[in-house]
């Protein structure tokens, strides 16, 4: 809950950041805020599925992991790219 709770405070000060030192102090939290999250969303799955299921469902999350966090990046690169933000 804690991981949770630091991610959304620390996202909200990003959005309300005004300066590029504050966004770069936000987003260094959230980094925290994530990291936390990570042990927490294993726990889930462990809750969730029985033990015959289990890696299957280690498996697929740690596989979707990856391929956020290719695409991650070029997408973000893509949209700064090609999307007007004003």
């Amino acid at each position: 809950m804690a991981g949770v709770a630091i991610f959304t405070l620390a996202s909200v000060t990003c959005a309300l950041a005004s300066s590029a030192a504050a966004l770069i102090a936000a987003r260094a939290v959230q980094g925290i805020g994530a990291a936390l999250l990570v042990p927490g969303s294993l726990s889930l799955i462990g809750a969730a599925y029985p033990q015959a299921e289990r890696g299957a469902a280690i498996g697929t999350w740690s596989a979707l992991s990856g391929v956020a966090a290719a695409a991650g990046p070029v997408l973000g690169g893509w949209l700064v790219e090609h999307v007007a933000w004003t």
